[in-house]
């Protein structure tokens, strides 16, 4: 253990008082002198009054070896003038003022001289015992205080450090996905780094052992899965979660064969059933022996990313297939004139009841009906006239319900349901009136051969900015809601992506031009509304 020397300042007008700590001290050595002993010694220097107290204190304190213990002799505020000094020269010194029984007033002492833990009061008399035990044990709080205080800036340091490091590993992360995983491993180097990391990151991490069951997740994994809390997460299985993934392996195969997953992409199943796609890296920890022992990822919710893509897809595609219908409607217009023109002038030079008039009739009827599916293409392709105005879209219901139920199958009956009165759009009533026409058309068409109930519905509803988001396209604000639904066979979930595009149709050949939803879609679309459809096998279809 090293020795150590303290160095002891002590101010007081009495001589018996500094003759007493010159001789418990430093005894024999007089003022400014060395007393060695086994662990420590002290170096007293002894004044007598405040100005040579001042001058010792500023030298020790500018060469940088101050004071470890400073003891006043007061009896007078101004005698505490010099203790004052050495507080705001030193803040680390521990001072003892000796009194002679007379009262000060303390308050005012201890405001000036604070901080109140390195503060001392004692009165006169003092015995050598007393001086060696309060000197020896102020010393060593005086060592303990600075070596904590040399400590705790050694750690300040080393946080420092590591807090540098882990906002350059953030901004790593950012730039390349795939350097996480080896920023991740160093990161667990340190404890407290990695706790921070692991439970305010962003991405859902977790740590898992071979079988799947979870050891360790943190909050944004329970959310991206639908769990209320952490502990509610750490009950489920992270095999049992997996919905698909691009492999033909499973989530678990792939791990125990590859060890490591890079910019791996899956589909996994949320607590209220949802999917949620997400990408993320996956590594397995192995033993010696090469046998997994534990799993650890973070995965990133990429639902969002996947429904736009997928939005921007079917937008090209509509606006892809439109551009050109609307150029081949217009080309097929064209020549359909010229067809019509001479049919109607070989018409009126035929006598009536002919065979020749008959045909020419039925040109004339051809020509019509592709004149309609050319104005259905060109609505799809949004290049026909339209007049918007302000519509109320009950009337256009009811109208449309008188229209249908002449021209039902036998045993599908129609029911209304208008459950707003404010039902006022600014719209077409030609459009919308094709709209309803079209879905119950193809409702009627569903439930030609069992029957059942086709069900208009209309209501209002107001999307603000938390429900929006579910209806792709839509800002928020007053929506008028139009609802076609049927009890027939239902729609196949793998065709269910494809029933809005153009001349997709599963009527058979003279039933249909697979131009109906095309065209609801490009009239819902044109009026600033969105068309979704509900749909399950045997449970029938709602638009």
């Amino acid at each position: 253990m090293s020795h150590e020397v303290y160095r002891i300042l002590a101010v007081d007008a009495d001589p018996s008082t500094l003759n007493l700590f010159r001789q418990t001290l430093a005894p024999g050595n007089g003022n400014g002198s060395t007393a060695h002993a086994a662990l420590c010694s002290y170096e007293l220097t002894a004044c007598d009054g405040g100005e040579a107290a001042l001058t010792a204190m500023r030298q020790a304190y500018d060469a940088g070896d101050p004071f470890s213990v400073a003891v006043f002799g007061v009896t007078r505020s101004r005698d505490l003038d010099a203790a004052e000094e050495l507080r705001r020269l030193d803040g680390e010194a521990q001072i003892i003022l000796i009194g002679n029984g007379e009262p000060l007033d303390m308050a005012a002492v201890n405001r000036r001289l604070s901080p109140l833990d390195k503060l001392l009061y004692l009165t006169k008399p003092l015995s050598p015992q007393v001086v060696g035990q309060f000197t020896a044990s102020l010393c060593a709080k005086w060592k303990s205080e600075r070596e904590a205080r040399e400590l705790n800036e050694t750690l300040q340091k080393q946080v420092d450090m590591r807090t540098n490091a882990l906002v350059e590993a953030n901004k790593r992360l950012k730039r390349d996905m795939a350097v996480r995983m080896r920023m991740l491993q160093e990161l667990l180097e340190s404890e407290e780094r990695y706790r921070l990391l692991f439970e305010e990151d962003i991405t859902g991490d977790f740590v898992a052992a071979p079988d799947g069951s979870l050891k360790a997740c943190n909050k944004a994994f329970a959310r991206m899965f639908g769990f209320a809390t952490v502990e509610a997460a750490m009950r489920a299985n992270l095999f049992e979660l997996e919905l698909d993934t691009p492999e033909k392996e499973s989530l678990k195969e792939m791990i125990l064969s590859r060890k490591r997953l890079e910019n791996f992409e899956a589909a996994f199943q949320r607590q209220d059933f949802r999917t949620v796609h997400v990408i993320g890296n996956i590594l397995g920890i192995a033993t010696i022996s090469g046998e997994i022992s534990e799993i650890r990822g973070y995965l990133l919710d990429v639902t969002e990313r996947k429904r736009l893509e997928e939005q921007l897809r079917i937008a090209q595609k509509m606006e892809a297939i439109g551009t050109l219908a609307g150029g081949i409607a217009h080309d097929f217009n064209n020549i359909l004139g010229v067809i019509t023109g001479y049919a109607e002038i070989i018409q009126e030079n035929t006598e009536k009841n002919t065979p020749t008039h008959r045909r020419v009739r039925e040109i004339l009827g051809a020509c019509r009906r592709a004149k309609d599916l050319i104005n259905q293409v060109l609505n799809f392709s949004r290049q026909s006239p339209q007049e918007k105005k302000a519509l109320r879209v009950t009337p256009l219901v009811r109208e449309t319900v008188k229209l249908l139920v002449s021209s039902l199958p036998q045993g599908v009956s129609v029911h209304e349901n208008v459950m707003t009165g404010n039902d006022t759009v600014m719209a077409d009533p030609s459009q919308v009136n094709q709209i309803i026409l079209n879905l119950c058309t193809n409702a009627a068409h569903a439930m030609r051969d069992t029957g059942g109930l086709l069900e208009i519905s209309l209501a209002e509803v107001h999307l603000d900015e938390a429900t929006v988001t579910e209806v792709p396209g839509l800002a928020k604000g007053g929506y008028v809601v139009l609802t076609v639904s049927d009890t027939g066979p239902g729609i196949p979930k793998d065709i269910q992506e494809k029933i809005f595009d153009p001349f997709f149709t599963t009527k058979k050949p003279g039933e249909g031009t697979g131009m109906g939803l095309a065209v609801v879609h490009g009239i819902v679309k044109q009026h600033g509304g969105a068309v979704t459809v509900q749909s399950e096998d045997g449970k029938g279809t709602a638009f």
